[in-house]
């Protein structure tokens, strides 16, 4: 793939980090702007700034207009749903425009979460206790009677999971999703204690792969993720056999390119497989800062088919990382912002912005775990989005937890 000019369809927090990234290795860019009257900060980043008219509908089509209009050799899809949509893909390539990430058949074999399931026990991962894929809502109270409440129910489409904690209600949102859909329905038990480790690896087109360490999806707020941490506070033996399982899986699959595959941690460092990701991911900003990396461009230099030319011996992680995810508890408009020295807040945002979901990653490095958690929580203190309530306080107060602030080291 022969890059010289990329659209970014990213138009949200990290829209400027790919941007940027992109311009360092010598390379055009074209941004989208996500509303015609909507100001963004990551405009003057861009080589070239276009407006996209109408709604969703039709939208996947009207970026391959723009990038076909404009002479993109390439799209870069962002780290949003587009990153994992075959069908995309496909009519880029139709249209002779490359996509940057896995090919469309790896990509639809990776959505279909049950066959993500299936892959991993094929590859000798383990995966969480469940069951297989219910047909009939009278299955339902059968295997919840098996496997115990609380559970969790999935399905293949991506939906978000849920975990339930009562009959009724099992068969209440199982019996909707099994009439709503053609694809698999299953439940899988709760690991009680259970922890969300994540092992980025790259993979390159001839035959080369690295895992990029490990890292922890530390701390959900009101059902939202708000806080990575990388390294994991794990041992290194446990931090060994998730990257060692990611990268049978991710080999097993022939994968090439940047990826991501996710695990539980019991407190006793059971290891079970969640999934997997073939996209950039907002916690390999923290992956960039303790291997000293830029995932962004490597990923391009992978679509390129470029070899990586250096292996996991060659890494030298240094420290620690935090990104704090900072939410709009509800929508309003940015007037100020505020970003203490010594760290870094990646944001679309500026001045006049309407805010909100997810506003941007505040990233935080340390020497140590405990010097990086002093330094956020000093940092959230002179941090602030004016006009926006972010629900700081309450973030504050989770990382100054005893349990958090310790650690507590799983697998020593």
């Amino acid at each position: 793939m022969n890059l010289g000019r990329v659209l970014v369809a990213e138009r949200g927090p990290m829209a400027g980090y790919l941007i940027r990234s992109l311009k360092r290795l010598g390379m055009e860019t074209v941004a989208i702007a996500p509303d015609p009257v909507e100001p963004v900060n990551y405009s003057k980043d861009a080589d070239f700034y276009v407006q996209l008219l109408g709604g969703d509908e039709g939208y996947r089509e009207a970026l391959i207009e723009v990038a076909v209009d404009s002479g993109c050799d390439a799209v870069h899809p962002g780290y949003g749903a587009l990153a994992e949509d075959a069908e995309f893909a496909q009519l880029l390539g139709a249209s002779r425009v490359g996509f940057v990430g896995p090919q469309p058949e790896v990509i639809h074999a990776l959505a279909n979460r049950w066959s993500v399931r299936e892959m991993a026990v094929q590859s000798g991962i383990p995966v969480v206790t469940g069951s297989e894929p219910l047909d009939r809502p009278e299955e339902i109270r059968a295997e919840v009677e098996r496997l115990g409440l609380p559970i969790w129910l999935k399905d293949a489409t991506g939906h978000r999971p849920v975990c339930l904690d009562s009959l009724e209600l099992v068969e209440q949102v199982g019996g909707i999703r099994l009439s709503s859909q053609a694809e698999p329905v299953w439940l899988e038990q709760h690991v009680d204690g259970a922890r969300h480790l994540v092992v980025s690896f790259v993979a390159d087109a001839h035959g080369e792969m690295v895992t990029l360490g490990v890292r922890e999806r530390a701390i959900r707020l009101n059902g939202h993720l708000v806080l990575d941490q990388a390294p994991a506070p794990v041992s290194d033996a446990l931090s060994d056999a998730v990257s060692n399982a990611a990268y049978t899986y991710a080999n097993a699959l022939g994968y090439v390119g940047l990826g991501s595959v996710g695990f539980l941690i019991d407190p006793i460092g059971s290891i079970w497989c969640l999934g997997f990701r073939s996209r950039l991911q907002v916690g390999n900003l923290l992956t960039d800062r303790v291997q000293g990396l830029n995932l962004a461009e490597l990923q391009l230099r992978l679509a390129a088919r470029e070899e990586i030319g250096w292996s996991s011996e060659d890494l030298e992680p240094k420290g620690c990382a935090l990104g704090l995810r900072i939410r709009a508890q509800k929508s309003g408009v940015v007037q100020k912002i505020t970003v203490p020295e010594g760290v870094d807040f990646e944001t679309h945002l500026t001045e006049g912005s309407r805010a909100k979901g997810l506003l941007g990653i505040l990233v935080v490095e340390g020497a140590t775990r405990q010097a990086c958690v002093v330094k956020a929580v000093t940092s959230l203190e002179k941090f602030a989005i004016e006009g926006v309530d972010c629900g700081l306080p309450e973030l504050s107060r989770a990382m100054t937890d005893l349990g958090f602030w310790q650690g507590d080291r799983f697998g020593e």
